[in-house]
């Protein structure tokens, strides 16, 4: 007679993944490959980066990022390569929120800049005012832990908002209002902040900042599938 095996069993096979296990990933990762990256020349050549880096991305999504690197200044564009670029191409949650945001991101910047526009309009000439949009792109801009950790987490929640049945228009938005969370970007005496801000991630037990490795299978994919899933329920749903 065969046994059939409970199914909870299986999953108490998953092996518990710690912030200390993603560090150790991100770190020799980081060691042999992001300490060739040169943002400058980057910047300099990103079209023709894009083109000879991104070949598993459809031609007009190539257009698409590069359309949006002419008209879009700071590190934005940096982050969306990333995600979208051939060595990450077997992440398709990466890539998944990476042509969200391309599709997405501007019309729901312009309509915050409208509110922006609209609030900015009751205030007084002394009232001090600080732009939703402007602290949104500040943190997703900046070099602090917290735009870090955005550009980490964003695919993942996406991914759990859109399983519970959001519209992926709606997931960016949600998405977007979670970075309002986060630090614009800068201490005191104008270094990047090293501290997370965000809300809900100072449970995760995290004290640093990383990203999601090549792997899709290691362990800051597994560990930030499983903490967004609770950000989702615990945050972005209520």
């Amino acid at each position: 007679m065969s046994v059939v095996e409970d199914p909870t069993r299986q999953l108490n096979k998953v092996p518990k993944v710690t912030p200390d296990d993603v560090m150790r990933e991100f770190y020799a990762e980081a060691t042999t490959s992001m300490r060739n990256i040169k943002p400058g020349s980057m910047a300099q050549h990103f079209a023709e980066w894009v083109d000879r880096d991104l070949t598993t991305l459809e031609a007009l999504r190539r257009r698409q990022l590069k359309e949006y690197a002419k008209t879009h200044e700071g590190r934005i564009k940096f982050h969306l390569f990333r995600l979208l670029s051939d060595e990450r191409k077997t992440s398709q949650v990466e890539r998944d929120f990476g042509l969200a945001f391309l599709d997405f991101s501007d019309e729901y910047f312009a309509e915050l800049e409208k509110q922006d526009n609209k609030t900015l309009e009751t205030l007084g000439d002394d009232d001090p005012f600080y732009p939703i949009k402007d602290k949104i792109v500040s943190v997703l801009s900046a070099e602090s832990y917290d735009s870090a950790m955005f550009w980490t987490f964003a695919p993942y929640i996406y991914k759990h908002l859109r399983a519970r049945g959001i519209g992926d228009a709606e997931c960016l938005k949600r998405i977007m209002r979670w970075a309002t969370t986060g630090n614009v970007g800068t201490s005191q005496d104008g270094s990047p902040t090293r501290s997370i801000h965000l809300e809900g991630l100072r449970e995760s037990g995290l004290l640093d900042s990383y990203y999601l490795t090549k792997n899709p299978k290691g362990a800051t994919h597994l560990f930030t599938d499983k903490e967004a899933e609770r950000i989702v329920d615990e945050i972005l749903l209520k």
